[in-house]
């Protein structure tokens, strides 16, 4: 679809999806035709449903209707799109805009972290996992033991975490799902100074640094094949020797 520079841009808006729940939804809440994984799984709780079959959870779309902001996404959209020739295709083709769905929650129990000293990249910390748990939209279980974060800590008191663990699905012969993560804990020098005191750490809320996470998923059983082929982005915090996150799938 061809559209003009004017109307391209006078047409965007940022698009988030979530979905609406009050829990974190089983996979009898899903479509067995937009997954075709799931009708080989029987859901760890099965609700009465009607004739029609399951449910799907209706996502929200949520559009930009602060004119301050909807200029600024204009703005920035006219500055991506001017070094392209007027009037060209990679100037006035209007592309899909990705949303998100929340997926999945998942809880890591930590072990007390081995510090490897300071290295060529940084402060490297070595912590592995207890255990843990997960539920997500699809399915539910435990985390295996033995998971590790190799953690670097830099100058600027940000951390960089890089994980390997296992999910074990609660499924009467259970899948192993490998989950990596690579992301950053940032905020302000004295908020992030606060979260390496373990005291301290326990106090700041969430919503004063980011913690956001790349979330990949791997595995061989064709039950949960297409998790292989999904991607998602996470948010958590860490209090105590726990850390949580949400898991949000990019559609």
């Amino acid at each position: 679809m061809l559209l003009s520079p004017q109307l391209l841009l006078s047409g965007v808006s940022l698009l988030a999806t979530v979905t609406t729940a009050s829990r974190l939804p089983h996979a009898a809440d899903m479509s067995s035709s937009q997954n075709p994984q799931l009708a080989a799984r029987e859901p760890r709780s099965q609700p009465q449903q009607s004739d029609q079959g399951p449910t799907v959870p209706t996502p929200i779309i949520c559009t930009e209707t602060n004119n301050t902001e909807s200029n600024s996404t204009t703005k920035t959209w006219a500055q991506v799109l001017s070094r392209f020739p007027p009037g060209s295709l990679s100037a006035t083709t209007a592309l899909p805009v990705p949303g998100l769905t929340v997926d999945f929650r998942l809880k890591v129990d930590l072990n007390p972290k081995i510090g490897l000293g300071e290295g060529p990249w940084g402060l490297r910390n070595w912590v592995s996992f207890k255990g843990g748990e997960w539920s997500a939209s699809w399915g539910g279980g435990a985390v295996e033991a033995g998971g590790q974060d190799a953690q670097l800590l830099i100058e600027t008191k940000a951390t960089y975490v890089d994980t390997r663990y296992l999910l074990i699905t609660e499924d009467e012969t259970p899948a192993h799902i490998m989950v990596q993560t690579t992301g950053w804990r940032t905020g302000p020098p004295d908020v992030l100074e606060r979260l390496l005191d373990p005291v301290e750490g326990d106090k700041v809320p969430a919503s004063d640094y980011r913690f956001r996470l790349f979330i990949r998923l791997e595995t061989g059983d064709p039950r949960y094949y297409w998790v292989n082929e999904g991607m998602w982005l996470g948010s958590g915090i860490r209090r105590g020797s726990e850390v949580i996150y949400d898991g949000y799938r990019v559609l």
